[in-house]
């Protein structure tokens, strides 16, 4: 659980860093996957409530698409 809570802390380190918003990363993410993706659901992830490592129909998970959009090293999950 800690290691989920240490991603949700680098992932708004990186966007503060890039000088985005939560919501901007929403946006990318609905763009990227074409799935739904709320605040509530990136809060989710970012607090560990909910593993998002791996996707259905073999599509890369939120968490590997939100490293990809931040440029965040798949190791940071």
């Amino acid at each position: 659980m800690e290691a989920t809570k240490d991603f949700g802390k680098r992932v708004r380190i990186r966007l503060i860093e890039m000088g985005q918003t939560q919501e901007w990363l929403i946006n990318r993410v609905k763009e990227e996957t074409g799935d739904f993706f709320d605040s509530s659901y990136l809060h989710r992830i970012l607090s560990g409530k909910i593993a998002a490592e791996t996707s259905r129909n073999g599509k890369p998970g939120k968490s590997q698409v939100i490293c990809e959009i931040l440029g965040l090293n798949k190791e940071a999950q």
